[in-house]
């Protein structure tokens, strides 16, 4: 009997031990969750980079082609409604680039008879490159197609057009150029052309420009030496100035200019 109480009395005693034990795990405070620290804050100044300073572009280059007219002249050869209008004049490359003639614009003022113009090109004039400074020359036969008076007085108006060019030019000159009056009615000019581009020059163009003692144009002419010539060669020339018929125009040359230029 003994036995059974004492067996109850554990029993019981194990219960509330247990019961205890529940209630204090009920009560007892939860732990804190562990936090991650805070990131780290970087306050140091970020370092900027600057951006990369662009050259300025370059200026573009204004080329400014431009010729002035020099010395010129005004002669009417032929009578009647055969008459023609003429005139030479020098051309001086007073821009700032090479460059040629692209047109020429020619009002003659004929007296007692009015004004005739006319728009051209100078003969294979892309190919005559003249560099700043330099001088070239320039005729015109007009034909009027009308009968003008004997011996006019003629003005002479002229506007020139140019271009660049960037094309090389083939470097010809005159040496020993004389004229000579050995026909009444025209002069004959001649000399000798040098070829002194250093390549061959299949065509060319001569220019001559007659002028008096005191320094006035007396007219110019202009003809080709139909002839190859290679470098560093020359060739001889006896042009008849028909065209040209100046009354003595031999007797009254004081100096002669002459301008070449090869043709490719």
């Amino acid at each position: 009997m003994f036995h059974v109480r004492a067996r109850a009395r554990l029993a019981i005693i194990f219960a509330a031990l247990i019961c205890m034990s529940a209630l204090g795990a009920c009560a007892a405070p939860k732990p804190e969750p562990v936090q991650p620290p805070p990131p780290s804050l970087n306050l140091a100044t970020p370092r900027i980079t600057p951006a990369p300073t662009e050259e300025p572009p370059a200026p573009i280059e204004v080329l400014r082609p431009e010729f002035t007219v020099g010395r010129r002249v005004a002669h009417v050869f032929g009578e009647g409604e055969d008459a023609q209008l003429y005139c030479g004049f020098e051309a001086v490359n007073t821009g700032d680039c090479p460059a040629i003639i692209e047109t020429v614009y020619a009002e003659f003022d004929v007296e007692d008879a009015g004004r005739f113009s006319t728009d051209f090109s100078p003969v294979a004039g892309e190919y005559d490159v003249v560099p700043p400074g330099g001088k070239t020359f320039c005729a015109l036969w007009l034909p009027a197609r009308e009968a003008l008076p004997e011996n006019p007085g003629v003005t002479l108006s002229l506007e020139l057009t140019a271009l660049p060019s960037e094309a090389p030019a083939l470097e010809l000159s005159v040496k020993n150029a004389r004229v000579i009056q050995n026909y009444p009615a025209f002069a004959t000019v001649s000399g000798s052309l040098w070829n002194e581009s250093g390549e061959e020059c299949p065509l060319n163009v001569i220019y001559t420009a007659f002028y008096d003692q005191a320094g006035e144009l007396l007219g110019v002419f202009h003809f080709t030496k139909n002839a190859s010539i290679y470098a560093d060669e020359f060739k001889n020339f006896v042009v008849h100035m028909q065209p040209l018929p100046i009354a003595n125009l031999a007797e009254n040359t004081f100096t002669i200019e002459t301008h070449a230029f090869g043709i490719e």
